[in-house]
Order: C-alpha cells, then sequence, then structure tokens
C-alpha cells in the first residue's frame, strides 16, 4: 500500500516536521487522501509526539470515523498500555519511538503485552 503520512495539530494538517500548518484541515487531509488511493495512513498527533503522556485516541476516532483504510497512530506512547487503547479505539498498528530508544522495553516485550491483552500480533 501507499501509506500517507498526515501530521495533526489544533485540527489542522502541518508539514515540515510537524513546524509548518497547511490550510487542509487534518480530516479532510486524511479523508481527500483515501480518496486519491492512499492504502492506509500513518497519522501522527503533533500535540501528543514525544510527550509520552498518551496517544491521540481522540483524533484516532475522528479519523476512523470517516476513512476506511487501516491507520497507524503515532506520537506520544509512553507505555504498553498506550498501544492497548490505541488498537482498541481502532488503530490497526501503532508507532512508538521513545520506549524503544531509551531501552524501556523491547518490540517482543510490547508484542507479548498486546496478544496476552488478546489482540492478534504477528509474533
Amino acid at each position: 500500500a501507499v501509506v500517507v503520512s498526515v501530521e495533526a495539530k489544533d485540527g489542522y494538517a502541518y508539514c515540515l516536521g510537524g513546524r509548518e500548518r497547511t490550510q487542509r484541515p487534518a480530516l479532510t487531509w486524511c479523508m481527500e487522501a483515501v480518496q486519491r488511493g492512499a492504502g492506509e495512513l500513518l497519522l501522527t498527533s503533533v500535540d501528543h509526539d514525544g510527550t509520552q503522556y498518551g496517544l491521540d485516541l481522540g483524533l484516532l476516532e475522528a479519523v476512523r470515523e470517516f476513512v476506511s483504510v487501516p491507520v497507524v497512530l503515532s506520537g506520544g506512547a509512553g507505555h504498553p498500555k498506550h498501544l492497548l487503547d490505541a488498537f482498541r479505539s481502532g488503530a490497526s498498528g501503532v508507532a512508538v519511538g521513545a520506549l524503544l530508544h531509551r531501552g524501556e522495553t523491547t518490540i517482543g516485550e510490547l508484542k507479548r503485552y498486546l496478544a496476552n491483552e488478546g489482540e492478534e500480533m504477528r509474533l
């Protein structure tokens, strides 16, 4: 699939690593990307990115209501439960960074946790 990356902040799509606001509302851009043929979306909450306070489930749920393609959620995961919450809110995948960069956990540990919580994982 061609995956379109959407950086969202304050309801708008951003570019240049979340530094420049476009004139497009994020939800409109997600729908347009799918209409143009995107097979999947990588949805990043600029406000949540790097905070480790949790993923933006409200943003995910808003986008999932209007698109039929898989959505990978990014930005804010700080605990394995944050990933579980995202999957249970409709994410098809979750992108993580800080959890792994600092050595707090491993990909294997995350996958085992999610599988033990009933989420289907490619182990």
